[in-house]
């Protein structure tokens, strides 16, 4: 994520999606507390339940948007190689869409070769 929406020391999380994310998780946990204590409904915390799972869906699109966002700014400046895509999962370190990556493999921008 961008620098803006790192986790930082306070609780407070400048992400909507994020913020919206952690209030629909706070709102299931204290339902949960309230059926626990005889206070609450199981409807409540079913209704909590789907409250949380959209705020994780947003969340995860949002996400993803950024990420894909990010793809489309580097394609767009020239700089989008292999060198410049950082994999997550470890299995994905030496191998892209099945086939293996060039070591020697230098990021240039494809410009057509000049006329003479």
């Amino acid at each position: 994520m961008s620098a803006s929406c790192s986790d930082g020391p306070s609780s407070e999380h400048p992400c909507q999606e994020v913020r919206a994310y952690r209030s629909a998780e706070e709102a299931l946990r204290l339902t949960q507390q309230n059926l626990l204590a005889g206070t609450g409904l199981l409807i409540d915390v079913l209704q909590a339940q789907g409250a949380a799972d959209q705020a994780r869906l947003r969340n995860a699109t949002a996400l993803v948007q950024y990420n894909q966002a990010q793809i489309n700014l580097l394609g767009a400046i020239g700089l989008l190689c292999v060198e410049n895509i950082e994999p997550r999962l470890p299995e994905l370190a030496g191998n892209y869409l099945g086939r293996k990556i060039d070591a020697q493999h230098s990021c240039r921008r494809s410009t057509p070769e000049p006329s003479q």
